[in-house]
């Protein structure tokens, strides 16, 4: 199955994957460190974050990289 993650087009901007709190428990478990976040906090960083990169690829897709 090929890998379509760097094809802007195959970025569904409509469909954000959720996260659990499961999810991001377990995530934030194998950074080094102590990380002094919410999960709520981190919900809402990832949010902003998906929306930067779906204007990003979707700007390199209508050829303004």
């Amino acid at each position: 199955m090929p890998d379509n993650t760097s094809d802007p087009a195959a970025i569904d901007a409509d469909h954000e994957p959720e996260l659990s709190d499961e999810d991001i428990l377990d995530a934030m478990q194998h950074m080094p460190g102590y990380i002094d976040i919410s999960t709520e906090d981190f919900r809402l960083i990832y949010h902003l974050a998906w929306r930067h990169a779906v204007a990003r690829l979707r700007g390199r897709r209508d050829g303004n990289a």
